[in-house]
């Protein structure tokens, strides 16, 4: 286990640190005396127990990339290293489950970044299975082949990163995942017909509209009764373009903010809740521009009063 704090002995070199769990456990010296016992050869072989873990030590020590420290105490070195020392520390006893609680919390920005992808690469040169536990989504979404999404100790949904961001299981993880956070705007069902900001927008999935039925990931229209439902659309998800097929929604853009190479637009609906979108490059917008909004596919997600997801197209 390593641990959120990184709990290292201040009064011990990098090496004993790394060192302490298998110079005191019974088992591993055990397992080395039985080792050595059956091993018929007298040379280099049978090394002695002091050898044995140097050579242990050295090895995690190069892999985490903290060779050139080991004289170190642990108040001498950063805080992103002294977590490739705690990383060390479990990795030396060649578990066979890893778990990481918070590790990445006492860093700052910059370190979080660079550390998750020592983190990364470490797991997959040892190819121990590790449990990271963390509750910053984009940590969970860039270094996990698997998510666990939990709330108040219940599962909510597990599954590879990407599905689980683009098919959340309810309200609760559609909001938990994503950066900006989710749209989440108040709907109504009418007839078999989604309404949105006062407008009358999109037919439900198993509807027909211009002779297409539309397909659904989640609950056939007939199941969905007639009453308010919160809908969910991601940023990523708008798009602006004309209103050919009807089922745009009409917004006034209030502020637009640049990050680098990613443009952020705000924009207001009729009914006054704003959303957030990325925009496309090849379509700038202006503030107080009239715009119309439209969802890619698979990017509408209702929602009923209590989270339940009711579909998805």
């Amino acid at each position: 286990m390593v641990f959120q704090n990184y709990a290292l002995y201040p009064h011990l070199s990098v090496y004993d640190n790394i060192a302490f769990p298998i110079v005191n456990s019974k088992d591993i010296r055990r397992q080395f005396k039985e080792e050595l016992d059956c091993c018929n050869e007298t040379s280099q072989e049978k090394l002695s127990f002091k050898e044995y873990v140097k050579r242990q030590v050295m090895e995690v020590a190069r892999l985490v990339e903290i060779q050139d420290y080991l004289d170190r105490k642990p108040s001498e070195l950063s805080g992103g290293q002294q977590q490739r020392v705690a990383i060390a520390r479990a990795l030396v006893k060649k578990p066979k489950l890893l778990l990481l609680d918070e590790p990445l919390s006492n860093l700052d920005a910059r370190l979080r970044l660079q550390t998750r992808d020592e983190i990364r690469r470490i797991q997959r040169k040892t190819g121990i299975t590790t449990i990271f536990v963390t509750h910053d989504q984009e940590e969970s979404l860039t270094i996990c082949d698997e998510i666990v999404v939990m709330k108040n100790g219940i599962l909510q949904q597990v599954g590879d990163p990407q599905t689980v961001f683009d098919f959340p299981a309810n309200q609760f993880v559609a909001e938990f995942l994503g950066n900006p956070p989710i749209n989440i705007l108040e709907g109504q069902i009418k007839d078999g017909v989604l309404w949105a900001a006062g407008e009358r927008w999109r037919p439900l999935p198993g509807q027909t509209e211009q002779g297409q039925e539309v397909q659904a990931v989640k609950m056939p229209a007939k199941e969905i009764a007639d009453g308010p439902v919160r809908i969910g659309i991601r940023a990523e998800s708008f798009r602006i373009g004309d209103d050919a097929e009807g089922q745009g929604l009409t917004a006034t853009v209030c502020a637009v903010s640049k990050l680098g190479g990613v443009t952020t637009v705000e924009a207001q609906l009729c009914d006054g809740k704003t959303v957030k979108f990325f925009q496309d490059l090849n379509a700038p917008v202006t503030v107080d521009q009239s715009i119309r909004l439209h969802v890619v596919g698979q990017g509408t997600m209702v929602f009923d009063g209590e989270g339940r997801k009711l579909a998805q197209w």
